[in-house]
Protein backbone atom coordinates (compact mmCIF):
# COMPACT_ATOMS: atom_id res chain seq x y z
CA UNK A 1 0.00 0.00 0.00
CA UNK A 2 0.80 3.79 -0.52
CA UNK A 3 2.46 4.95 2.56
CA UNK A 4 3.51 9.23 1.42
CA UNK A 5 2.63 11.51 3.83
CA UNK A 6 4.77 14.61 3.55
CA UNK A 7 5.23 16.53 -0.06
CA UNK A 8 8.01 18.39 -0.66
CA UNK A 9 7.33 21.26 -3.31
CA UNK A 10 10.73 23.73 -4.01
CA UNK A 11 8.96 27.32 -5.10
CA UNK A 12 11.35 29.35 -7.80
CA UNK A 13 8.72 31.75 -7.46
CA UNK A 14 7.74 31.37 -11.96
CA UNK A 15 4.74 30.37 -13.66
CA UNK A 16 5.61 27.18 -14.06
CA UNK A 17 6.78 26.61 -10.82
CA UNK A 18 3.25 27.11 -9.59
CA UNK A 19 1.48 25.12 -12.23
CA UNK A 20 3.38 22.68 -11.45
CA UNK A 21 2.96 23.16 -7.57
CA UNK A 22 -0.48 23.13 -8.04
CA UNK A 23 -0.69 20.13 -10.27
CA UNK A 24 1.34 18.22 -7.69
CA UNK A 25 -1.21 19.01 -4.93
CA UNK A 26 -3.89 17.23 -6.75
CA UNK A 27 -2.21 14.48 -6.98
CA UNK A 28 -0.82 14.62 -3.22
CA UNK A 29 -4.32 14.64 -1.95
CA UNK A 30 -4.69 11.31 -3.85
CA UNK A 31 -1.56 9.46 -2.91
CA UNK A 32 -2.99 10.41 0.80
CA UNK A 33 -0.19 12.90 1.25
CA UNK A 34 -1.27 14.68 4.65
CA UNK A 35 1.29 17.27 4.95
CA UNK A 36 2.97 19.89 2.46
CA UNK A 37 6.20 22.27 2.49
CA UNK A 38 6.55 24.81 0.64
CA UNK A 39 10.27 26.05 0.26
CA UNK A 40 12.29 28.70 -1.38
CA UNK A 41 15.76 29.10 -1.19
CA UNK A 42 17.48 31.80 -1.68
CA UNK A 43 20.85 31.56 -3.15
CA UNK A 44 23.60 33.48 -2.09
CA UNK A 45 27.70 33.97 -3.10
CA UNK A 46 29.71 31.96 -0.79
CA UNK A 47 32.59 34.12 1.02
CA UNK A 48 36.18 33.03 -0.73
CA UNK A 49 37.07 30.80 2.40
CA UNK A 50 34.08 29.05 3.50
CA UNK A 51 34.30 25.74 2.14
CA UNK A 52 31.30 23.86 3.38
CA UNK A 53 27.36 24.92 2.39
CA UNK A 54 26.34 28.06 4.40
CA UNK A 55 22.38 28.14 4.85
CA UNK A 56 20.08 30.31 7.57
CA UNK A 57 16.05 30.10 7.45
CA UNK A 58 14.34 32.81 7.31
CA UNK A 59 11.41 34.19 9.81
CA UNK A 60 8.69 36.13 10.23
CA UNK A 61 8.39 39.16 7.93
CA UNK A 62 11.64 37.69 6.00
CA UNK A 63 9.52 35.42 4.42
CA UNK A 64 6.54 37.72 3.22
CA UNK A 65 9.43 40.17 2.52
CA UNK A 66 11.81 37.42 -0.12
CA UNK A 67 8.56 36.93 -2.22
CA UNK A 68 9.06 39.79 -5.57
CA UNK A 69 5.59 41.55 -5.67
CA UNK A 70 4.75 40.10 -9.16
CA UNK A 71 4.53 36.33 -7.58
CA UNK A 72 2.56 37.71 -4.44
CA UNK A 73 -0.86 36.79 -5.51
CA UNK A 74 -0.49 33.22 -7.24
CA UNK A 75 1.72 32.90 -3.71
CA UNK A 76 -1.34 33.52 -1.83
CA UNK A 77 -3.36 31.33 -4.25
CA UNK A 78 -1.06 28.44 -3.76
CA UNK A 79 -1.29 28.96 0.04
CA UNK A 80 -4.66 29.07 -0.02
CA UNK A 81 -4.84 25.80 -2.43
CA UNK A 82 -3.24 23.94 0.26
CA UNK A 83 -5.57 24.36 3.23
CA UNK A 84 -8.37 24.43 1.55
CA UNK A 85 -7.28 20.98 0.08
CA UNK A 86 -6.99 19.49 3.79
CA UNK A 87 -2.92 19.88 4.24
CA UNK A 88 -0.64 20.90 7.04
CA UNK A 89 1.11 23.50 5.40
CA UNK A 90 4.53 24.65 6.85
CA UNK A 91 6.33 27.76 4.79
CA UNK A 92 10.14 28.04 4.62
CA UNK A 93 12.59 30.05 3.22
CA UNK A 94 16.17 29.22 3.48
CA UNK A 95 19.55 31.45 2.21
CA UNK A 96 22.12 28.74 1.33
CA UNK A 97 25.21 28.55 -0.64
CA UNK A 98 24.06 25.13 -2.45
CA UNK A 99 20.45 25.35 -3.42
CA UNK A 100 20.51 21.81 -4.04
CA UNK A 101 22.58 20.66 -0.89
CA UNK A 102 19.78 22.90 1.33
CA UNK A 103 16.25 20.72 -0.51
CA UNK A 104 18.29 17.87 0.23
CA UNK A 105 18.88 18.40 3.98
CA UNK A 106 15.87 19.94 4.47
CA UNK A 107 14.29 16.60 3.03
CA UNK A 108 16.49 14.76 5.38
CA UNK A 109 15.39 16.75 8.40
CA UNK A 110 12.04 16.71 8.07
CA UNK A 111 11.56 13.03 6.90
CA UNK A 112 10.00 14.53 3.55
CA UNK A 113 8.34 11.36 1.39
CA UNK A 114 8.51 12.88 -1.59
CA UNK A 115 9.73 15.78 -3.70
CA UNK A 116 8.24 17.43 -6.78
CA UNK A 117 9.25 20.22 -9.00
CA UNK A 118 9.37 21.21 -12.96
CA UNK A 119 12.21 21.31 -14.95
CA UNK A 120 13.77 23.95 -16.36
CA UNK A 121 11.53 26.89 -15.54
CA UNK A 122 13.67 30.00 -16.66
CA UNK A 123 15.68 30.81 -19.59
CA UNK A 124 18.89 31.05 -20.72
CA UNK A 125 21.96 30.78 -18.03
CA UNK A 126 19.31 30.40 -15.57
CA UNK A 127 17.64 27.59 -16.95
CA UNK A 128 21.07 25.49 -16.47
CA UNK A 129 21.21 26.68 -13.19
CA UNK A 130 17.89 25.02 -12.57
CA UNK A 131 18.14 22.47 -14.69
CA UNK A 132 21.09 21.39 -12.47
CA UNK A 133 19.16 21.62 -8.84
CA UNK A 134 16.67 18.85 -10.72
CA UNK A 135 19.08 16.51 -11.87
CA UNK A 136 21.30 16.50 -8.71
CA UNK A 137 17.65 15.88 -6.55
CA UNK A 138 17.45 13.09 -8.64
CA UNK A 139 20.82 11.81 -8.49
CA UNK A 140 21.42 12.47 -4.55
CA UNK A 141 17.65 13.30 -2.65
CA UNK A 142 16.30 10.71 0.30
CA UNK A 143 12.99 10.09 -1.36
CA UNK A 144 11.55 9.74 -4.49
CA UNK A 145 11.51 12.60 -6.88
CA UNK A 146 8.04 13.85 -9.28
CA UNK A 147 9.87 15.55 -11.79
CA UNK A 148 7.63 17.98 -14.60
CA UNK A 149 8.50 19.10 -17.93
CA UNK A 150 8.43 22.67 -18.76
CA UNK A 151 6.20 22.94 -22.44
CA UNK A 152 3.83 19.97 -21.33
CA UNK A 153 1.88 22.84 -19.06
CA UNK A 154 -1.16 21.63 -21.40
CA UNK A 155 -1.32 17.56 -19.55
CA UNK A 156 -1.43 19.02 -16.18
CA UNK A 157 -5.14 20.77 -16.23
CA UNK A 158 -6.27 16.87 -15.27
CA UNK A 159 -4.65 15.62 -11.94
CA UNK A 160 -5.45 12.55 -13.18
CA UNK A 161 -3.13 9.34 -13.34
CA UNK A 162 -5.28 6.24 -15.41
CA UNK A 163 -2.21 5.09 -17.54
CA UNK A 164 1.51 4.45 -16.26
CA UNK A 165 4.38 3.42 -17.87
CA UNK A 166 6.64 1.00 -16.19
CA UNK A 167 10.23 0.59 -18.08
CA UNK A 168 11.33 -3.06 -16.84
CA UNK A 169 15.11 -4.03 -16.70
CA UNK A 170 14.06 -6.97 -14.70
CA UNK A 171 16.22 -5.64 -11.66
CA UNK A 172 15.04 -5.20 -8.18
CA UNK A 173 14.48 -1.73 -8.65
CA UNK A 174 12.06 -2.77 -11.35
CA UNK A 175 10.06 -5.13 -9.06
CA UNK A 176 9.68 -2.02 -6.42
CA UNK A 177 8.99 0.42 -9.40
CA UNK A 178 6.24 -1.98 -10.42
CA UNK A 179 4.76 -1.99 -6.72
CA UNK A 180 5.07 1.06 -6.75
CA UNK A 181 2.98 1.72 -9.81
CA UNK A 182 0.38 -0.41 -9.15
CA UNK A 183 -0.33 0.98 -5.54
CA UNK A 184 -0.90 4.55 -7.39
CA UNK A 185 -2.77 2.50 -10.34
CA UNK A 186 -5.05 1.51 -7.22
CA UNK A 187 -5.33 4.49 -5.72
CA UNK A 188 -6.10 6.72 -8.81
CA UNK A 189 -8.04 3.68 -10.24
CA UNK A 190 -5.55 3.24 -13.19
CA UNK A 191 -3.71 0.83 -15.18
CA UNK A 192 0.17 -0.18 -15.81
CA UNK A 193 2.22 -0.82 -18.91
CA UNK A 194 5.12 -2.94 -18.52
CA UNK A 195 7.49 -2.01 -21.10
CA UNK A 196 10.98 -3.53 -21.85
CA UNK A 197 13.18 -2.41 -24.59
CA UNK A 198 15.48 -5.31 -26.02
CA UNK A 199 18.72 -3.82 -27.14
CA UNK A 200 19.39 -4.50 -31.37
CA UNK A 201 22.88 -3.83 -31.02
CA UNK A 202 25.64 -2.74 -28.74
CA UNK A 203 27.60 -4.58 -25.78
CA UNK A 204 25.82 -7.75 -24.26
CA UNK A 205 23.43 -7.05 -21.59
CA UNK A 206 24.48 -7.63 -18.12
CA UNK A 207 21.18 -9.79 -16.72
CA UNK A 208 19.92 -9.87 -13.59
CA UNK A 209 19.76 -13.02 -11.07
CA UNK A 210 15.99 -13.18 -12.20
CA UNK A 211 16.37 -13.07 -15.31
CA UNK A 212 19.39 -15.41 -15.81
CA UNK A 213 17.29 -17.95 -14.19
CA UNK A 214 14.32 -17.44 -15.93
CA UNK A 215 16.17 -18.02 -18.95
CA UNK A 216 17.72 -20.94 -18.22
CA UNK A 217 14.07 -22.47 -17.04
CA UNK A 218 12.45 -21.41 -20.72
CA UNK A 219 15.12 -20.67 -23.24
CA UNK A 220 12.01 -20.05 -26.10
CA UNK A 221 9.82 -18.32 -24.05
CA UNK A 222 9.42 -14.58 -25.69
CA UNK A 223 9.60 -11.20 -24.21
CA UNK A 224 5.61 -10.99 -23.28
CA UNK A 225 5.22 -13.85 -22.00
CA UNK A 226 8.59 -13.07 -19.44
CA UNK A 227 7.20 -9.58 -18.78
CA UNK A 228 3.73 -11.44 -17.38
CA UNK A 229 5.76 -13.67 -14.99
CA UNK A 230 8.15 -11.01 -14.43
CA UNK A 231 4.87 -8.66 -13.11
CA UNK A 232 3.69 -12.05 -10.88
CA UNK A 233 7.22 -11.97 -8.78
CA UNK A 234 7.16 -7.84 -8.59
CA UNK A 235 3.33 -8.61 -6.55
CA UNK A 236 1.61 -5.52 -5.77
CA UNK A 237 -2.11 -4.38 -5.52
CA UNK A 238 -4.53 -5.77 -7.65
CA UNK A 239 -4.93 -3.39 -10.93
CA UNK A 240 -5.22 -4.24 -14.86
CA UNK A 241 -1.75 -4.09 -16.04
CA UNK A 242 -1.01 -4.72 -20.17
CA UNK A 243 3.10 -5.71 -21.94
CA UNK A 244 4.78 -3.82 -24.24
CA UNK A 245 7.78 -5.64 -25.60
CA UNK A 246 9.79 -3.13 -27.99
CA UNK A 247 13.17 -3.78 -29.50
CA UNK A 248 15.44 -0.92 -30.00
CA UNK A 249 17.25 1.33 -27.71
CA UNK A 250 15.44 2.39 -24.35
CA UNK A 251 14.58 6.29 -24.24
CA UNK A 252 14.03 6.85 -28.30
CA UNK A 253 11.98 3.66 -28.18
CA UNK A 254 10.08 4.71 -24.83
CA UNK A 255 10.02 8.15 -26.31
CA UNK A 256 8.52 6.95 -29.48
CA UNK A 257 6.23 4.35 -27.76
CA UNK A 258 4.96 8.12 -25.75
CA UNK A 259 4.02 9.55 -28.97
CA UNK A 260 1.57 6.83 -30.29
CA UNK A 261 0.02 5.41 -26.74
CA UNK A 262 -0.95 8.46 -24.24
CA UNK A 263 0.29 7.75 -20.68
CA UNK A 264 0.05 10.12 -17.40
CA UNK A 265 3.26 8.76 -15.63
CA UNK A 266 6.16 7.27 -15.86
CA UNK A 267 7.80 5.10 -12.93
CA UNK A 268 11.00 4.26 -12.69
CA UNK A 269 14.02 2.81 -10.34
CA UNK A 270 17.64 3.85 -11.24
CA UNK A 271 21.39 3.04 -9.88
CA UNK A 272 23.07 5.41 -7.32
CA UNK A 273 25.20 7.86 -9.36
CA UNK A 274 28.08 6.44 -10.57
CA UNK A 275 27.40 3.10 -9.90
CA UNK A 276 27.77 0.51 -12.76
CA UNK A 277 25.94 -2.98 -13.36
CA UNK A 278 22.52 -3.60 -13.65
CA UNK A 279 19.25 -1.22 -13.35
CA UNK A 280 18.84 1.96 -15.76
CA UNK A 281 21.67 4.50 -15.83
CA UNK A 282 20.80 7.57 -14.00
CA UNK A 283 21.91 9.22 -17.59
CA UNK A 284 18.64 6.99 -18.88
CA UNK A 285 16.46 8.61 -16.41
CA UNK A 286 17.64 12.59 -16.81
CA UNK A 287 17.05 11.62 -20.50
CA UNK A 288 13.73 10.74 -20.00
CA UNK A 289 12.47 13.49 -17.34
CA UNK A 290 14.15 15.94 -20.32
CA UNK A 291 11.82 14.58 -22.65
CA UNK A 292 9.27 12.53 -21.78
CA UNK A 293 5.82 14.19 -22.51
CA UNK A 294 3.96 13.19 -19.18
CA UNK A 295 6.06 13.84 -15.38
CA UNK A 296 8.50 11.10 -14.24
CA UNK A 297 8.60 9.50 -10.49
CA UNK A 298 11.84 8.48 -10.34
CA UNK A 299 13.28 6.39 -7.07
CA UNK A 300 16.93 5.46 -6.11
CA UNK A 301 17.91 2.13 -3.69
CA UNK A 302 18.69 4.22 -0.83
CA UNK A 303 15.41 6.19 -1.13
CA UNK A 304 12.16 6.43 1.43
CA UNK A 305 9.73 3.77 0.09
CA UNK A 306 6.68 5.15 -1.04
CA UNK A 307 4.72 1.79 -0.28
CA UNK A 308 4.82 -0.36 2.77
CA UNK A 309 5.31 -4.48 0.81
CA UNK A 310 4.75 -7.45 3.46
CA UNK A 311 5.53 -10.07 0.16
CA UNK A 312 2.01 -10.81 -0.86
CA UNK A 313 1.64 -11.53 -4.04
CA UNK A 314 -1.82 -10.58 -4.84
CA UNK A 315 -3.59 -11.29 -7.91
CA UNK A 316 -3.70 -8.65 -11.01
CA UNK A 317 -5.50 -8.84 -14.72
CA UNK A 318 -3.33 -9.35 -17.65
CA UNK A 319 -5.09 -6.91 -20.11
Amino acid sequence: MLYARKLLLPIEFSEMSYVAASWSLGVARKLGIQEVHLVHVVQMNPAPSVASVSQRTYSGHEIRDSIPPAFMAPWESLTQQVIQEGFRLRIEVLEATDITQALITYAETHLIDLIALNTHVRTGFAMEVLGSVAKNLVRHAPCPILTLRVGNQHLYNSQSIQQILVPIDFSDRSKQAVRIARAIAERMGGEITAFHVEPMSGPPTQHSKWERQYDATHPQATQTPKLVEFLHAASGPRVTCHTAPLFGDLVPATLQYLTRYQHDLIVIGTHEYRQEGLGFTQSMTERLIQFAPCPVLSFRPSSRSLIEFHGTDEQFAIA
